[in-house]
């Protein structure tokens, strides 16, 4: 993709739309990728199954090593955990490979009358997600540990979005960018410029250099979280002002956007929990492209578009079974190889829909954790932020509708 580079002058749009040379990406169609037309044995049509595709594997494994934790694990080809060495550098040059896992089991544990929907889920890690072709197995079995994690662990989940979603999200998009969402495209971020008007932020998230933006819209892009105050701002100069309604669209989203329009923003966005998919269908000057006879465009292009959606963020969970436990269940089974995580998952929405309670038992860490992912969920939907968040468990803790039992 090759968009223009005209700020919106002449179109009667008194916004500024940021020039292409101060955004932090560039995008092209990649005319060298043979995409989804070979009929190859790694050719993958399914856009949730893109990051398998031999031609976007590496870039997608790229991507996903960035949003592993600093702090993760590392593991050889046969899933057993690397001894770090003091003094040594990290195996791998460092990188933090993820690891592949498949579900099996997906059970609630809660009576079907609580009004509390908590799942035992058990995920069977299977290999790394891009294997290292150096390592012999004697020089991993030497270096490597017999658990495969350690009691109290964190077990980080990349998520994606459903693709019934992610068509959605493209139909709302200017017909400009939906017409390409199949193509394969070249990603090259831009050196950060200290005068960018762009939020550092926008920089963070390297996306896949080589994807489609159906592919990169169901693994990395966050469209179903609830944009911010100055994602509305950023939207509002993507309004068409030859929409008919595109001056008084563009107008609200500076309201929702300021301070004083707080209360605005919170009934919107927060209460209705409108994510970036409900966002752009209100909004429908964005995507305008005027009736085809008057040569009109839309001003959001793709690279726009790249800057202002923020990525998935991971998601953490506590490990609720025991890494000697199940590496002996796994050994009693010959042919089968990695080993088993075991989680219990529970939706927090009741807390403030149905005026639930939460009580959290176990270790010490394993409770920090959990109350810190409590914290961030709701802090996600309340208007506060994390900050209401803590208030309102602190006023639960006082009714006696949140405890924290934990030992050493």
């Amino acid at each position: 993709v090759n968009p223009r580079s005209e700020n919106g002058s002449g179109n009667g749009h008194n916004c500024s739309v940021p020039l292409m040379q101060d955004l932090p990406y560039i995008v092209e169609i990649d005319s060298t990728s043979t995409g989804r037309s070979n009929t190859s044995d790694c050719d993958v049509r399914d856009a949730s199954l893109e990051w398998q595709h031999c031609e976007y594997r590496q870039f997608y494994n790229n991507y996903f090593q960035y949003s592993c934790p600093p702090t993760a694990y590392q593991y050889n080809n046969h899933c057993r955990r690397i001894l770090r060495q003091e003094n040594t550098p990290d195996p791998w040059h460092s990188s933090k490979t993820p690891l592949l896992g498949r579900v099996t089991t997906n059970d609630r544990i809660t009576a079907p009358e609580c009004m509390q929907d908590t799942r035992h889920l058990r995920i069977h890690v299977e290999q790394p997600m891009d294997p290292s072709p150096t390592a012999t197995t004697n020089e991993q079995q030497q270096q490597s540990e017999q658990l495969p994690y350690q009691a109290g662990d964190i077990a980080t989940i990349l998520p994606s979005n459903p693709a019934h979603l992610v068509s959605r999200f493209l139909s709302v998009l200017p017909p400009s960018i939906q017409s390409i969402a199949d193509t394969p495209i070249r990603i090259q971020q831009r050196k950060q410029k200290s005068h960018s008007n762009f939020q550092e932020s926008s920089l963070n998230h390297p996306w896949p250099e080589r994807c489609t933006l159906r592919g990169l819209l169901t693994h990395c892009a966050d469209i179903q979280s609830l944009p911010e105050r100055e994602d509305l701002y950023s939207l509002s100069v993507y309004c068409n002002q030859n929409h008919p309604q595109g001056k008084d669209q563009r107008d609200k989203l500076i309201s929702l956007s300021e301070t004083s329009g707080a209360a605005l923003y919170g009934d919107y966005i927060i209460r209705e929990k409108r994510n970036w998919v409900d966002l752009f269908y209100d909004f429908d000057a964005v995507r305008w492209e005027g009736s085809g006879t008057s040569g009109d465009v839309a001003l959001m292009t793709i690279s726009h578009l790249l800057t202002i959606l923020p990525s998935i963020a991971p998601r953490h969970f506590s490990i609720a079974s025991s890494p000697s436990y199940m590496v002996r269940q796994t050994a009693a089974l010959e042919s089968k190889e990695g080993f088993d995580v075991e989680l219990c998952v529970a939706v927090v929405d009741h807390i403030l829909e149905r005026n639930g309670a939460v009580y959290i038992a176990g270790g010490s860490k394993m409770a920090r954790a959990v109350r810190e992912e409590i914290v961030e969920a709701l802090g996600s939907v309340l208007e506060g932020g994390e900050g209401d968040a803590k208030k309102l468990l602190n006023k639960l803790k006082r009714k006696g509708m949140f405890s924290i039992e934990a030992w050493s």
